[in-house]
């Protein structure tokens, strides 16, 4: 889960992605216009020019309707967070779901780049308690490949290789495993301390 520290921010770009009213972009686009109880914008008068389409309108006919840009929005899945104490849950359209997912990635990234360390020393074996977050598979010279990217605390583990296993079941994101590596470098990525590790023995 991503972690956040200044949730006002992440509301603010939330609220600012929220697709505006079709009255309120009609409006923008014709402001001279007299517009009736469902919202629909009228000619002010003989001869009124169209913004959109340049045509001419006697008073009183309808002027074309504006395409608003959430127009048919799509909602996504929701964006979740924790500041520590609380979770946080948005959910709304694909906009709203894109702009507040960066936010919230951004704010994680500044906190992991603060806090994680590297751990151990290239080529010692260490015991770590990994809690894991991402499970990426792909297509290797020699078959399939894992990386699998996790947490020790603060600080970032990551493996290549064959697919973690434990009680004959493939281990997944938000598995907690203690298990034993051997430290094959310490690298950096978007400010972030990563340690990478080889030879993985999952404790039973």
């Amino acid at each position: 889960m991503y972690r956040i520290f200044d949730i006002s921010a992440v509301n603010s770009i939330f609220e600012g992605a929220a697709p505006r009213r079709m009255i309120d972009v009609m409006r923008e686009t014709y402001p001279d216009a007299t517009f009736d109880a469902k919202g629909r914008a009228h000619a002010p008068h003989d001869g009124y020019t169209c913004q959109l389409t340049g045509c001419e309108f006697r008073a009183g006919e309808f002027l074309p309707m504006v395409e608003c840009e959430e127009k048919g929005a799509r909602f996504s899945p929701r964006v979740f967070a924790t500041d520590g104490d609380h979770v946080f849950v948005w959910s709304g359209t694909s906009a709203q779901t894109r702009k507040t997912r960066d936010e919230v990635k951004r704010q994680s990234t500044a906190i992991d780049a603060a806090n994680s360390r590297h751990i151990g020393e290239v080529g010692r074996r260490i015991h770590l308690n990994v809690t894991v977050c991402a499970v990426v598979k792909f297509d290797g010279s020699y078959g399939p490949v894992f990386v699998t990217v996790g947490k020790d605390g603060d600080n970032v583990i990551v493996a290549k290789g064959v697919q973690w296993v434990r009680d004959r079941q493939p281990i997944r994101p938000g598995d907690t495993i203690a298990l034993t590596a051997t430290v094959k470098d310490h690298s950096e990525r978007d400010g972030i301390a990563q340690t990478l590790v080889q030879r993985i023995k999952i404790a039973e």
